[in-house]
């Protein structure tokens, strides 16, 4: 790493710290005996994460090889035992938390960064996500059995990613707890609810995209009560309706999509096409819909012809066709895929190693708090890469190869190069 590179590093770390108000994070310990401030640790926490830590172990190494100028930045004058952040970790409410991550998204707001680009309105993609630990006790993870054998359980710590897809960097707004007495389609409205109140008043979103596990008429409804748009994937958990767009739109031919895409893929070809009806506008008791959409997905020309498909996928939507280019219409639906599953929960699951070093399996409330942290910094280096970085080249920039550069940052940065950054007016945010 060159001085520049790592100047601008250290400043995207440092600014992404100071705008979090950490200190009002509820604090869950006694005051006798604290030695580390609530700040501190979380700092030194968030720092771990976004240099690609596997567990706290490795947090605490971090911290006792440090520089000089990153303990500075950071707060922090020695070595953090891992021990001392679990305990942490553990007794932390997630709302508080969550609230954090909402804090982060309203700063990040007012700086425009977070503007519709391509879309004449912002839209946010709902997903859900699990992650196996080996505890449930504290209520946040469902219980499973495996083989009849309680010696075989598990508890999976299922979220709702809500991430804002039409913004030219992808980040997450919250990931809501999905309780183990219910499924996402259950938990569906509360979460908009939340959503609602949190972000209503800036203008975010206007449109909510979702999966076919979401897809009810009690969702879309909900949607439309409060005052938004949804668009929903549609498939046989719906099959009166899913019947009835594959009726009105699978028999048109390539000749007739309103619009299509081409690119080289892995030495293939990869086409898109979008047809759209009208025709199913307030089919049953779905009053509010309006369109219905039909996009085809095909890849020809593999070295592997066993490599080659051709995909059908259906939406419905309660906006009208006009709301938006046949182009816009294809560039949101595979923004909704690049957002949520090739965004967030795939960089979560590579570049973080979420599935595979969660930090935390022995306390699902702990997990879930990792988690939770883990998205904020998410949004940090996504928004370094996507914002900091100059030309389409450097945003291009692997999501290992950036993690790296903040860990190298935090072990090599000197006190003379910190102190050539340019101080910051941080204003917090009031969430």
């Amino acid at each position: 790493m060159n001085r520049r590179l790592t100047r601008r590093v250290a400043g995207a770390l440092k600014a992404g710290i100071d705008r979090l108000p950490l200190a009002r994070v509820p604090e869950p310990r006694q005051a006798i005996n604290r030695r580390w401030s609530l700040r501190q640790l979380l700092a030194v926490t968030l720092a771990g994460l976004v240099a690609g830590c596997h567990n706290l172990a490795q947090v605490e190494a971090l911290t006792a090889e440090m520089s000089t100028a990153c303990r500075r930045l950071l707060g922090i004058g020695r070595r953090v035992a891992d021990t001392t952040l679990r305990d942490l970790l553990v007794r932390l409410d997630p709302i508080g938390l969550r609230n954090l991550l909402a804090q982060q998204i309203r700063q990040t707001h007012r700086s425009h960064a977070l503007d519709p680009v391509g879309l004449p309105f912002g839209a946010v993609a709902m997903d859900g996500k699990g992650t196996a630990i080996d505890s449930w006790e504290a209520g946040f993870a469902q219980r499973q059995v495996h083989g009849g054998s309680a010696k075989g359980a598990s508890g999976l710590v299922r979220t709702f990613t809500c991430s804002l897809m039409s913004s030219l960097v992808p980040v997450c707004l919250d990931a809501a707890p999905i309780p183990p007495e219910t499924n996402e389609d259950g938990c569906f409205a509360g979460i908009l609810d939340r959503l609602v109140d949190l972000y209503g008043a800036i203008d975010l979103f206007r449109l909510i995209v979702a999966d076919a596990g979401s897809c009810s008429l009690a969702n879309a409804s909900h949607v439309r009560d409060k005052c938004l748009h949804y668009l929903f994937r549609l498939n046989d958990k719906q099959p009166t309706l899913f019947t009835e767009a594959q009726r009105c739109l699978q028999h048109l031919s390539d000749s007739t999509a309103l619009a299509s895409t081409s690119e080289a893929v892995r030495g293939a070809i990869e086409d898109r096409r979008i047809w759209v009806t009208t025709e199913m506008a307030g089919f049953l008791e779905w009053t509010h819909l309006v369109t219905v959409i039909r996009v085809q997905r095909s890849r020809t020309g593999s070295l592997d012809p066993k490599n080659d498909f051709v995909h059908d996928r259906y939406f419905m939507t309660s906006l009208r066709p006009d709301a938006l280019t046949t182009k816009q219409w294809l560039h949101l639906i595979r923004n909704y895929w690049a957002a949520v599953e090739n965004g967030a929960h795939n960089i979560l699951d590579t570049a973080f190693q979420e599935d595979g070093r969660p930090w935390i399996t022995g306390h699902d409330q702990g997990m879930l708090n990792v988690l939770l942290l883990r998205r904020i910094a998410l949004n940090l280096v996504g928004l370094f890469r996507g914002r900091t970085l100059r030309g389409e080249e450097q945003r291009a920039t692997p999501w290992t190869t950036i993690i790296r550069w903040f860990r190298n940052t935090l072990i090599a940065a000197t006190p003379d190069l910190l102190e050539e950054l340019r101080p910051r007016r941080i204003r917090t945010a009031d969430c």
